[in-house]
């Protein structure tokens, strides 16, 4: 059955008010340049769902008395699986968005527009990420209704059954959190501020005027330049011209002395 969305009637609506209506109802889809603040599941309702479905698997659809009892083990074997195959395709969902978020951090210019796709992208994996979780807490509950119906504890067909939700309490990732976080500030206190950049060479510099020609489009680019030396193999007068220029830069690290998640913008 089709419908003419101009005859509808809406009680006096309009169709625009009627959508409106039903987004603030039932939520609205936002688009994949959109931030999605909407909630990523009723655990109450959602595990309730998970009970009832097993219910209705044993007692409607392979009930005690007729032949398809005897495929109620592989069936709601079945039901753990599906929740366990969501959860693997949402963690691969999210581990592919790692080297995007990366690339991202690296592009910051400190302009909106790279920063918004930064914040576009850490916001769709970490909602991958909650409803990675939602999932395997479902395929938790699903397994442990298994082994209550079946006596028997419920496996994938290859792989292993591991559990990272299961595993960490609240406290834990608070704990957790709140470890990194002070970490970063301890490491964060030691660096200066502004724009680091890399120095390094993996060759014997025979122009060092082509080197230091470099570092003065590097300082022209970024005011507030500093730099990382890396490491330069150059000898004798080479290196000292070199050193020369760096010493009106200070400080100057070695790459040792900066936190792993510090990256420079070029090299």
């Amino acid at each position: 059955m089709t419908f003419d969305i101009d005859t509808i009637e809406n009680a006096g609506q309009s169709v625009t008010a009627t959508v409106c209506e039903h987004a603030a109802l039932f939520g609205a889809t936002p688009e994949r340049d959109e931030f999605d603040s909407r909630d990523v599941w009723d655990r109450d309702d959602a595990l309730d769902a998970v009970d009832e479905a097993f219910r209705i698997l044993v007692q409607g659809v392979a009930p005690d008395g007729f032949q398809l009892a005897d495929e109620r083990e592989s069936l709601l074997w079945g039901f753990v699986n599906m929740l366990d195959s969501q959860t693997n395709r949402l963690d691969r969902a999210a581990d592919k968005l790692m080297p995007d978020l990366r690339d991202l951090q690296r592009a910051q210019d400190g302009t909106e527009i790279k920063s918004r796709e930064l914040e576009l992208v850490t916001d769709r994996a970490q909602n991958l990420t909650a409803r990675r979780d939602a999932f395997e807490i479902m395929r938790d509950a699903a397994a442990e209704a298994y082994r209550d119906e079946t006596g028997g504890m419920w496996r994938p067909r290859r792989g292993s059954h591991a559990s990272q939700t299961g595993r960490l309490t609240s406290a834990a990732i608070d704990a957790r959190d709140y470890q990194r976080a002070r970490q970063h500030r301890k490491t964060a206190a030691h660096l200066p501020q502004g724009t680091l950049v890399a120095i390094a060479g993996g060759k014997d510099i025979a122009n060092p005027a082509a080197v230091i020609a470099k570092l003065d489009q590097a300082r022209a680019k970024y005011a507030d330049i500093l730099f990382l030396y890396v490491r330069l193999r150059a000898t004798g007068t080479h290196l000292s011209t070199i050193s020369q220029w760096l010493i009106g830069f200070s400080p100057c690290h070695t790459y040792s002395r900066i936190h792993s998640s510090t990256l420079p913008v070029g090299t």
